[in-house]
């Protein structure tokens, strides 16, 4: 067995890249797997939110939920190199044990870094679509050519920069996918242990109270979202073979895709943290791996490390607090991107809100109710589109099953505005003071 000893001026934050002894260092993989767990809860949130809960942008929707999904996976895969690691811990046999840590560490550390390199190009088009949405006062001065194409220009360069910036976090991830050793793979492999051995009382209640709760929480939202979309869908058929047998026609989808100005600033300033955040937790590691003076290697004589014995393919690098900070940085990264996400956007929350629980902030339920007809004639569609065109509009229709009052939010493939909030209809009632 590989059996690594941990000495560091820092403390106890060193990371190794393989690390096996007699001692299970419970308390360290506790820890990361409450963090990878919150990373598959919230990204889970936000994609199922945007994927049932479409926003009006759908651009910007797509890419959000790339975001999420990317993000998923690679919680998926951290959160299967905790396990697997610790399960290399109990009662298995020891070259069992060793060999599927150090496959994992392997698979692990390649699939981290791909999704890193797919996040940072879908950050730079996030920011892309939003500076091409975002709207200027300028452009609505009148006769103000000039002002215009100033700001056509800066669009231009600034769209340019995202991309650039994309690039340039993509590159060192993937070099390092080759010729480094990053701090992925040595956190993929599992932290250094440190500490005294935790009591069994204290490793079953944060177990109970993090892992096991947040768990049967997913669980429980994804059988809700399930049971929902099922019955959603069988009404939305019910609606369609009625409209197919009166004949409605067809509206106009650009009505449909307007992006809204409140949102345009909070989603561009979310996009330019997230990719600021990926720069400050990415890069330093980055540099760190590709500068040889910034690190170091040690074998079995060295002093520090006098029981270390390392299969050849694989290095100890010693690490201090800098390294231990921005590595766990980029593992709370996927949790805390969906964090502001939620945070940051009111249309995203307000999606969330009524996508899981249908709760009802009070700029949410309709002051006045506005009747309108569900199918009209073509001369009227297009007026009728432009008053219901808000996606705060409540629109009050009819089916078999009783009256539905239901928001304006988008458009489906079609071309026909789709209603709701797509899991629960609106209710009528004073709003709250």
């Amino acid at each position: 067995m590989t059996e690594a000893k941990l000495f560091s001026p820092a403390g106890n934050y060193s990371i190794f890249f393989l690390q096996e002894s007699e001692q299970s260092p419970n308390l360290a993989c506790a820890a990361l797997l409450i963090l990878l767990v919150l990373t598959l809860t919230l990204n889970s949130l936000v994609f199922l939110s945007v994927v049932f809960s479409p926003l009006r942008s759908n651009l910007y929707n797509a890419f959000l939920a790339l975001v999420a999904a990317v993000s998923l996976l690679d919680g998926v895969f951290n959160v299967t190199s905790a396990i697997v690691f610790h399960a290399s811990w109990m009662d298995l046999p020891a070259h069992y044990g060793e060999n599927a840590t150090r496959k994992w560490c392997r698979a692990n550390a390649a699939a981290v870094q791909i999704t890193g390199m797919v996040q940072s190009f879908v950050y730079a088009a996030m920011t892309y679509d939003r500076l091409n949405i975002l709207p200027s006062r300028n452009e609505e001065i009148p006769d103000s050519i000039r002002r215009k194409e100033k700001v056509q220009r800066k669009l231009k360069w600034m769209t340019a920069l995202s991309v650039l910036i994309g690039i340039l976090l993509a590159v060192p991830v993937c070099l390092g996918a080759f010729r480094t050793t990053l701090y992925e793979q040595r956190m993929s492999c599992g932290p250094a242990y440190a500490a005294a051995q935790p009591t069994t009382v204290f490793l079953a209640v944060v177990t109970v109270t993090t892992f096991v709760a947040t768990w049967l929480f997913t669980i429980r939202t994804s059988f809700v979202i399930v049971r929902k979309v099922l019955n959603e869908r069988r009404r939305l058929a019910d609606l369609d073979l009625v409209a197919r047998q009166r004949g409605a026609t067809s509206s106009n989808a650009e009505l449909w895709s307007q992006f809204s100005p409140a949102e345009g600033l909070p989603l561009y300033v979310l996009t330019g943290l997230l990719v600021s955040a990926f720069m400050l937790s990415v890069v330093p590691n980055v540099i760190a791996g590709q500068v040889t003076q910034f690190y170091g290697s040690y074998d079995s004589q060295d002093f520090y490390f006098p029981n270390v014995t390392l299969p050849a393919d694989l290095r100890l690098i010693q690490t201090d607090i800098f390294d231990s900070i921005f590595a766990w940085t980029r593992h709370g990264y996927n949790a805390l991107s969906p964090g502001l996400i939620l945070f940051m956007s009111d249309e995203i929350r307000k999606q969330c809100r009524l996508t899981f629980c249908c709760c009802f902030g009070k700029d949410d339920i309709p002051r006045t109710l506005r009747s309108v007809s569900a199918f009209v004639r073509d001369l009227k569609r297009q007026k009728t589109s432009k008053e219901i065109a808000d996606h705060r509009t409540p629109v009050l229709f009819a089916t078999s099953e009783g009256l539905h009052l239901r928001t304006v939010d988008g458009y489906d493939a079609d071309g026909e505005p789709r209603f709701v909030i797509t899991f629960c209809d609106l209710v009528a009632g004073d709003p709250k003071k």
